[in-house]
């Protein structure tokens, strides 16, 4: 189903490791924030 979607829609797939940070990572330049940790959420 996720593999339809992404064909009709002329996108990808980019499978991960699953402990990759992604979300210390920054979307524009790629930077990671190793200083970001759990106990700091909003």
């Amino acid at each position: 189903m996720l593999e339809y979607k992404v064909d009709c829609n002329d996108k990808q797939i980019v499978k991960i490791n699953r402990f990759y940070p992604s979300s210390k990572t920054c979307f524009e330049c790629g930077w990671i924030n190793q200083d970001l940790n759990l106990s700091i959420r909003e």
